[in-house]
């Protein structure tokens, strides 16, 4: 009996297919969902904001050419995650960037006294901010001493970023965000002849990585908001389903020995 409603249910299923239109076909067949389809645009706000932000005159001469990094930023924090672990691991980007704004002025200050002492007052010539990578940080000459401070401070930087995220893997996306933080940092950190200047580089660039945050942030509160409870439920709901699949399965195995001869 219960193989007849069976084969009855699967050929209404058959004729309700053939019928639909062939939207609704190519729309199953692409496996996607409103739910799915939601979460990709969640996904996509957050860097669209970023992109149009820079529109902005004040906003670009403010950030200058470390506009960018707002929108990886924004990309890196993942706003599709519930709402608790989303909080979770944007405690912890902030926590990593703040240690990365410490270090990074150790190294600016390795970096200038390594000029200072391997130059005179007037090798460094005129200083104009007009090529510096933010409003406030003026950049000078080349400086071998410099520059190879910064570089043993960048390969200390990601040895022990990338050691950690091999004993923690859950804080790959903070070790991700303070290598490149890291690598920014460092790069430009050999241009600075005062702490001045540093200061105001290592500042910006703070600036450019929260602000990146807070979009996301806002992006994952306001915009499709998600909660681990609502991810428990669906879950817990596909799992009765399979499970009452499986358990249909064994039903069918079991009614098959009583018709064939199992020896």
């Amino acid at each position: 009996m219960d193989s007849m409603l069976d084969n009855s249910s699967q050929d209404e299923k058959r004729s309700h297919t053939r019928k639909a239109p062939w939207m609704a076909r190519l729309w199953h067949k692409s496996g996607l969902n409103p739910g799915m389809l939601a979460m990709m645009l969640k996904g996509t706000l957050a860097p669209t904001i970023a992109i149009a932000l820079y529109q902005s005159t004040s906003f670009a001469d403010h950030y200058s050419t470390l506009g960018y990094l707002v929108t990886v930023m924004s990309i890196l924090s993942f706003v599709i995650m519930p709402r608790a672990k989303f909080v979770q691991t944007m405690l912890f980007n902030i926590i990593g960037i703040c240690v990365g704004f410490s270090v990074t002025l150790l190294s600016v200050y390795c970096s200038v006294q390594a000029r200072a002492h391997t130059t005179t007052s007037t090798s460094n010539g005129p200083q104009s901010s007009s090529g510096g990578p933010s409003p406030g940080a003026a950049v000078a000459p080349y400086n071998s001493s410099a520059s190879a401070v910064c570089a043993i401070w960048l390969f200390f930087n990601i040895y022990v970023s990338n050691a950690l995220r091999a004993s923690r893997p859950q804080l790959q996306f903070l070790v991700i965000m303070y290598s490149i933080f890291a690598n920014v940092a460092s790069t430009y950190a050999s241009q600075f002849a005062t702490m001045a200047q540093g200061i105001a580089f290592a500042r910006r660039l703070v600036e450019a990585f929260l602000t990146g945050f807070a979009i996301a942030t806002g992006v994952s509160f306001l915009v499709f908001p998600l909660t681990s409870r609502t991810v428990v439920f669906r879950t817990t709901t596909s799992y009765i389903k399979a499970l009452s699949g499986a358990l249909r399965a064994q039903k069918s195995y079991f009614q098959s020995l009583e018709d064939k001869e199992a020896f």
